[in-house]
């Protein structure tokens, strides 16, 4: 894997996170629009949600960055190709 793919797949996965946090954001507004009441809607688990997402993407940016200082350029080119062997371990 290169590194640019290596990046490329973090941002993919920043960008999900992100995605879900604007789906939960969409929820909630028409939640409200419809005026369903509080009770119907577990307000909690809601904001569990938010923050997992919201603390996900925070997460990934600052391990990505942390592996980059840490590890420079073999980092960003990841483990290489798989071989025949290494797929069988897994």
């Amino acid at each position: 894997m290169s590194g640019k793919e290596v990046s490329t797949s973090v941002i993919s996965i920043i960008a999900a996170f992100t995605s879900g946090l604007d789906i939960l954001r969409k929820a909630r507004r028409k939640c409200r629009r419809s005026k369903v009441k509080s009770k119907d809607m577990d307000v909690e688990r809601e904001t569990r949600l938010d923050s997992s997402l919201k603390r996900g993407t925070a997460e990934i940016e600052h391990e990505y960055a942390a592996g980059l200082v840490s590890f420079g350029e073999r980092f960003m080119t990841g483990d290489g190709k798989p071989t025949g062997a290494s797929i069988s371990r897994v």
